[in-house]
């Protein structure tokens, strides 16, 4: 509670407010028998009090001893001290009532063992014969399962309880162990059987019946390890209602159609929340007809069995996986591959089954952490909890559309389509240095380009003394849904210093490739994607490039000197309108490049209108 809200719990002789908590053995534990109260709650429940009794009894007797002396004064005093006693006795009868009619639940400080905060998605996932993909994902179930352990001091607490509010061991008691405080901007509905609405915040009593508990009811003469266990819902569902995995099945080339690859693919939901980390594999089960004979090998040790072969029920060979760990290239990837050889050719026109469990750290709740409170508040110290995301789905793949798997390099010497592609370009004064990397890197990753490495090579001398030779290894890739195509970009040139430590001048070749796999026949239009990213990739290398300050070359930077010293500086302005001719030339010649590719079919019209937006705009500057 705030401040403004937290008054003192106990009066000026240090004692509790109410007593509710008194006598139950909690003075010396850290949790304290005064009950952290907001002030519109604060409140004191007097215990029964043997003043007024005690003083009516004494004036009867000091009454009776007055009647044989003077009889109306003594009849007075009976009348006055009857009435005191009997006001004190009622009196005493409602603060019995109303205590045990306004006691708490039984406070409780077990041991914490361990907090654990799971989410599970669920879903379905299908390929149809015309390589269609259907997701169907299911409300998210989350679960908070908190163990803890019941020693003596529990049992002796509930006997000082009973005690207290004279209750009887037939009577079933609720406990109360504290709060479990949920810290995230999540929205969340808690379905408690103790409640009678669902609760929609994060702050769970920790609460529970006593003879639910063996230990407790002392059915059971040892501690008790027992597990606190709440379950809720997200109140928008609609914030998952996709799955972060994906399974793509094909066929290897070089395995004569006897070769399939499953391979699961994971990502972000949406880029907005916090991003799941995948932590393992949890398992992963293939159904194949069994017509396609026994297996030679499979992958990661899977276990292989059969099943179904029951009259009726068609049956399936079985290969399960268990427990594999996510290395860092493949969480970096985003992927992981199964591999299955069979004795016997595939039959494309079948279909596989199965389910995959992957664990995920994180939740998709937007969870982050628990606290836990005692009963009486005040913050307990206990371990973080362990936190992760579940998803599991049920799959159903046709192979109608898999045909051996191909590969599409571009530029391909062998394709007629690439004809036009030259496999390098260069680019007179640009420095091959890190400013000219980090500007192609960042335009990369602005177009959605993923970077995987940047590896930079030693500078070696070059023919003469002033040169040394720059090359650059970048890799990446570029997602087009699924399916990941990837570019490998090589960076060369020359760098010349005149003296100082930065290079004047030099010039850059850049070597381009991209490469991505499609089926054959392609149904999925894959082949033509890849060529468009070459051609997307390459023209924002060449625009990149080309704003970049050009760096004067050796020739004209002596040229310069020489002029400076007549004291003019003619030569230079030929040289700038000799650039922007060449690079107003070659952005036309790229444009035409554009329009021939769209009319041929090779070009989708939305790239093509992109693209030629940009080099529309670039010559504008020119």
């Amino acid at each position: 509670m705030c401040i403004a809200h937290s008054p003192a719990v106990s009066d000026a002789a240090g004692k509790p407010l109410s007593v509710e908590f008194v006598g139950l053995g909690l003075k010396e534990t850290k949790c304290g028998e005064s009950a952290m109260h907001c002030t519109y709650c604060v409140h004191r429940l007097k215990p029964p009090s043997l003043q007024l009794i005690i003083a009516g009894s004494l004036v009867m007797i000091l009454s009776v001893l007055i009647l044989t002396s003077n009889f109306a004064v003594g009849f007075l005093g009976l009348l006055i001290g009857g009435g005191l006693a009997t006001y004190g006795y009622h009196s005493n009868k409602r603060r019995r009532e109303e205590i045990l009619r306004s006691r708490p639940s039984l406070p409780m400080l077990p041991r914490f063992d361990s907090i654990h905060l799971r989410e599970e998605l669920s879903g379905r996932i299908g390929l149809d014969s015309d390589g269609r993909y259907h997701v169907t994902a299911f409300p998210v179930e989350g679960t908070l399962t908190i163990a803890c352990t019941f020693g003596k001091p529990e049992r002796e607490r509930l006997e000082q309880y009973r005690k207290k509010y004279k209750l009887g061991e037939e009577d079933d008691e609720t406990f109360h162990c504290g709060f479990a405080l949920l810290r995230g901007q999540a929205g969340l509905k808690f379905n408690d059987e103790m409640l009678e609405e669902p609760q929609r915040n994060t702050v769970v009593a920790l609460t529970g019946l006593v003879n639910a508990q063996p230990f407790l009811s002392r059915t059971d003469p040892r501690g008790s390890g027992e597990k606190i266990i709440r379950k809720y819902s997200l109140l928008d569902a609609a914030k998952t209602d996709s799955l972060p995995i994906r399974l793509i099945p094909s066929l290897l080339q070089e395995g004569g159609q006897r070769a399939l690859e499953i391979e699961i693919q994971w990502a972000q939901l949406d880029p907005s929340e916090a991003e799941l980390r995948i932590t393992r594999i949890e398992s992963m089960e293939l159904s194949v007809p069994v017509a396609w004979g026994k297996i030679d090998t499979v992958s990661d040790g899977a276990v292989v069995g059969t099943k179904g072969s029951a009259e009726g029920d068609e049956a399936v060979r079985t290969i399960s996986w268990r427990r594999l760990p996510v290395t860092n290239r493949e969480r970096q990837e985003g992927r992981r591959s199964f591999f299955i050889k069979f004795e016997a050719e595939i039959d494309l026109l079948s279909r596989i089954s199965g389910k995959a469990e992957v664990i995920f750290e994180r939740t998709l709740s937007g969870l982050e952490d628990v606290a836990l409170y005692y009963p009486l508040g005040g913050l307990r110290e206990e371990e973080k909890a362990q936190i992760k995301t579940c998803v599991r789905a049920d799959f159903n793949l046709s192979l109608a559309g898999l045909r051996y798997q191909e590969v599409r390099i571009v530029p391909d010497g062998k394709k007629p389509n690439d004809k036009d592609k030259q496999e390098s370009d260069t680019f007179e004064s640009v420095i091959p240095d890190h400013t000219t990397v980090i500007a192609l890197t960042n335009a990369m990753s602005q177009e959605g380009f993923y970077l995987k490495r940047v590896i930079e090579n030693p500078p070696r001398a070059g023919a003469r003394a002033n040169v040394f030779n720059r090359l650059w290894d970048i890799a990446g890739r570029r997602y087009i849904g699924v399916y990941p195509i990837d570019f490998h970009l090589i960076l060369t040139g020359e760098e010349v210093y005149s003296g100082g430590i930065r290079a004047q001048g030099g010039t850059t070749r850049t070597t381009l490739s991209v490469q991505g796999t499609y089926t054959n026949p392609d149904i999925t239009g894959m082949e033509a994607k890849v060529e468009n990213v070459w051609i997307q990739l390459n023209y924002l290398i060449a625009r990149t490039l080309q704003q970049l300050p050009k760096a004067a070359s050796t020739a004209r930077h002596e040229a310069s000197e020489s002029q400076k010293a007549e004291g003019s500086d003619l030569l230079e302005q030929p040289a700038v309108n000799s650039d922007r001719g060449e690079r107003g030339l070659m952005l036309r010649k790229r444009l035409d490049q554009l329009t021939e590719r769209l009319i041929d079919g090779r070009l989708s019209e939305n790239l093509y209108l992109e693209l030629k937006a940009n080099i529309e705009r670039d010559l504008d500057l020119l």
